[in-house]
């Protein structure tokens, strides 16, 4: 088992640092260093948490189709790999293949990486872990084999801006590529108030709270002086209102972290502003693909449609509106 790393623990220390002064905490901060794995990985198999679990169990109910879309002599390549729990699910199912794939788990955190390695050393499959940002992905994609099964998986991929990530993976997948992820969804666009009440209980548990603050708390600060808000609120887009989640912490006393060899104080009142996570309906999911010119091969529901897994693929030209 290797290990590529493009970013550092440093580097990313100094960018939170940055960040804080900013009143800003971006969420790939949540998950790095050991405390942030491992408070990851209590969070998503936490029983209040059930958002990964359903996601996981319609992965592993469907992943007998998935594999026939493994390219062959390619990779599976998997982007905030976390525990790698689903993608050795993908592995072990592709093992009767006579050509195995590739695996290469990627992710910020060096920590996760180290966990996901772990996790299928006993398969015969040549792994090797990345870490490194979805930012990266021009460098990423330079050490892996293609054609690729590239994942984002875990409903990682509506942590992104829908332009943003679509652009990105346009621009960088090729037409051999095939693009499996998942999303937690709205049942239609028009969200009914017990629906974000819903979304809201499950952002807002204290386990949640916890996870979003603890580079904070790690940092020095005390846990009785920050409060953790999340709304989910209506936002405009080319396609109409879609639905994101608001995430801030508000400093209740003055305070202050330790962080790069410095004190960086707050006082009470001040606002960081955090991370994102979107809430499409399928029909939503669907225009973004139509739009940076994806075409859904095909697409798995759970039992009560709240959630979907989906196989797609970039078509041979983009559709002049993602231009």
């Amino acid at each position: 088992m290797k290990k590529i790393e493009l970013l550092s623990e440093e580097q990313l220390q100094q960018r939170l640092c940055d960040n804080l002064t900013k009143h800003e905490l971006p969420d790939l901060f949540l998950y790095v260093g050991e405390e942030g794995a491992s408070n990851w990985l209590t969070l998503d198999s936490s029983d209040k948490f059930t958002v990964a679990r359903k996601l996981t169990e319609l992965l592993r109910s469907n992943v007998s189709r998935i594999v026939e879309f493994i390219p062959g002599h390619g990779s599976l390549v998997s982007v905030g790999v976390g525990n790698g729990e689903k993608e050795r699910i993908i592995l072990k199912a592709s093992l009767s293949s006579n050509d195995p794939p590739f695996y290469y788990p990627i992710d910020v955190s060096s920590q996760l990486v180290d966990t996901a390695l772990e996790s299928v050393k006993d398969l015969p499959v040549e792994k090797t872990g990345m870490v490194g940002m979805i930012e990266d992905l021009a460098l990423l994609r330079e050490n892996w084999i293609s054609p690729a099964l590239f994942c984002i998986l875990g409903n990682t991929f509506c942590n992104y801006d829908p332009d943003r990530i679509l652009g990105l993976l346009h621009e960088n997948l090729f037409e051999s590529d095939i693009f499996l992820f998942d999303c937690h969804l709205l049942t239609d666009s028009d969200a009914s108030s017990q629906e974000i009440e819903d979304v809201e209980d499950i952002y807002r548990s204290e386990e949640n709270k916890m996870f979003n603050a603890h580079p904070l708390i790690n940092a020095g600060m005390t846990a009785e002086n920050i409060e953790f808000d999340l709304r989910l609120l209506p936002v405009e887009s080319e396609i109409g209102a879609i639905y994101r989640t608001h995430k801030t912490l508000t400093i209740k006393r003055n305070d202050s972290v330790d962080l790069c060899s410095k004190k960086i104080s707050f006082e009470a009142g001040d606002v960081i502003h955090m991370g994102f996570t979107y809430k499409y309906s399928f029909e939503q999911v669907a225009s973004y693909l139509e739009k940076w010119g994806f075409g859904i091969i095909e697409q798995f529901f759970d039992v009560d449609g709240s959630n979907v897994l989906l196989l797609t693929r970039k078509l041979s030209e983009k559709n002049n509106s993602g231009e």
